[in-house]
């Protein structure tokens, strides 16, 4: 993340509107070994037109809840329309466009578990739903601001975070490798004591 997104991010953190507003996670050290993290999420936001021509240092999912766009990618266009979705792995470009009126919800998020999750299920580095129950991942969504702003802890945060970008994926119904399910409920419930 360079430091104009950081000033941005920090700018539309609110406790106040936090419903509106992104909220941008100022409590992780990214030195920290948690294996995935959010960066920031919203809601409910009035997406701009944007052009990431190198990507961004962070995985992310977006969910259209309103209005109309385009996301362009791989050298291909989508309609974004509501209840239409899409992820974009880090540093993979990628341009968002509103068209009429878009209005979005999304999570950022990263670390080692992400990557792997990203690797496995989009290799590409994009996926594009065309109808996704919405609902339910800002309902998720909306829970991980409530456990951030009245509880904060941060073995839990990780774990939501972990349940919104793999449920994300799994509607995709691709099984992963039994090697993979083993590291990834590892780093999932590193905070817990694991038995065999």
């Amino acid at each position: 993340m360079n430091i104009l997104q950081e000033v941005y991010f920090l700018l539309s953190y609110d406790h106040e509107s936090r419903n509106n507003l992104i909220i941008y996670n100022n409590t992780h050290n990214e030195s920290d070994e948690i294996p995935i993290f959010f960066f920031f999420f919203c809601p409910k936001y009035p997406q701009e037109t944007m052009s990431r021509s190198v990507g961004v240092y962070f995985h992310q999912i977006l969910f259209v809840l309103d209005g109309e766009g385009l996301v362009k990618c791989n050298g291909k266009s989508h309609p974004l329309k509501k209840g239409s979705a899409f992820f974009v792995a880090k540093y993979h470009p990628v341009e968002y466009v509103n068209t009429n009126n878009l209005v979005s919800a999304f999570i950022s998020v990263n670390g080692s578990a992400s990557d792997i999750i990203a690797k496995r299920y989009a290799p590409s580095g994009f996926i594009y739903y065309n109808s996704i129950a919405i609902e339910k991942y800002v309902s998720d969504i909306k829970a991980l601001i409530h456990e951030y702003y009245n509880h904060n802890r941060e073995g839990l945060l990780s774990s939501m975070s972990y349940s919104i970008f793999t449920s994300f994926f799994e509607e995709q119904n691709k099984k992963i490798s039994k090697f993979d399910e083993v590291v990834l409920y590892i780093e999932k419930n590193f905070a817990s004591k694991i038995t065999l």
